[in-house]
């Protein structure tokens, strides 16, 4: 390791995390709290580019000249020292989560790194962040969406920031902007499975399952690990009427992670083909694993309900409350869907 290295692991290992994961800044926020030398691994830069980034980084923060005569890629003075009032931003926000405590520091930093260069995406794209990533952060949409276009209006090529927008449309109930978010999201990184998944949700809200299973499949050719992506198609292919598919696909979700909802599902599926007793397994499978019956049994309410079969939700909630009476909350739901259907 060069001498370089260090002395400025010591004294600046802060921009050297944020460096080390530059290239790859779609890793997350929470490779900001990690070493540097461990997301560099993580991102498969070699360890020649680190040292090769070590000196520019160098050469800039002690004014000295290197032989190097090329700048640091895509970080100016201001935009590095955004950058460390970003990075410590979220450091503090991440000691509040883990402190259980609430903390105006890390918006006062965001704020100022933006007042350092207001003509900085990634200020505004993170501030967003923060208040995504906030508590009631359903209340404060409006000025998430602001910050990310803001964002957009800067730098019109990443595709996160479209992505982020979208999710935050689609939550607002904007789906014909979300659907064109996700699609620029996706012209721009087409390698990516996020937007493509996300993507499929909204064709799936309206009835264009041959786009969304389309999506999905690419989706899952470009992540076939993601058990997320093979049970959101399986649903999607229930929706299409293809029940063998979609058990096929719920199937393979349980084979890379066991989430009980999913069992929940697939013995729906089994049920509207008439193999019961795999439905019933699935059920208490998925009461095993979740270790409460009551959100099973909610689950499969509303999945009847959503469907217009509303005895078959009673059905499943008196089924419950036969075993467990004390439950107050689901006889509230049961009275709730009686009374709606009245």
């Amino acid at each position: 390791m060069p001498s370089e290295l260090d002395i400025a692991r010591e004294s600046n290992k802060e921009i050297l995390i944020l460096l080390a994961y530059g290239k790859k800044r779609d890793s997350g926020w929470g490779w900001r709290s990690s070493d540097f030398l461990e997301c560099y691994s993580f991102c498969d830069v070699s360890i020649d580019n680190l040292k090769l980034d070590i000196s520019k980084l160098v050469s800039i923060l002690t004014g000295f000249e290197l032989q190097e005569s090329e700048s640091l890629t895509g970080f100016s003075h201001i935009h590095l020292q955004a950058e460390y009032l970003i990075d410590k931003a979220f450091t503090e926000q991440y000691e509040a989560v883990f402190l259980n405590r609430r903390s105006n520091e890390p918006l006062r930093l965001l704020n100022q790194a933006i007042e350092i260069d207001p003509n900085y995406a990634e200020a505004y794209f993170h501030r967003g962040e923060l208040n995504r990533e906030g508590r009631n952060w359903g209340e404060k949409l409006d000025e998430i969406i602001e910050d990310y276009s803001k964002a957009i209006e800067l730098d019109d090529t990443n595709p996160r920031y479209f992505d982020r927008r979208g999710g935050i449309f689609e939550r607002k109930g904007y789906y014909e902007k979300a659907l064109k978010d996700y699609s620029i999201a996706i012209s721009l990184a087409p390698l990516s499975n996020i937007s493509y998944s996300s993507r499929a949700l909204i064709y799936r809200k309206y009835g264009k399952l041959d786009l969304a299973i389309q999506d999905l499949s690419l989706a899952i050719e470009i992540n076939p690990d993601g058990d997320w992506l093979w049970s959101t198609r399986g649903v999607t292919f229930h929706k299409l009427g293809d029940l063998e598919q979609s058990i096929s696909d719920l199937t393979q979700s349980l084979a890379l992670k066991d989430r009980w909802v999913n069992y929940v599902y697939r013995g729906i599926v089994y049920e509207d083909a008439g193999q019961l007793s795999k439905a019933e397994d699935d059920w208490e499978l998925a009461v095993t694993i979740a270790k409460r019956a009551a959100g099973v049994a909610r689950m499969r309410a509303g999945i009847y309900r959503s469907r217009g079969q509303i005895q078959k939700a009673l059905t499943v909630l008196d089924e419950y409350l036969k075993a467990n009476p004390e439950d107050q909350t689901i006889r509230k739901l049961k009275n709730h869907i009686i009374n709606q259907t009245e």
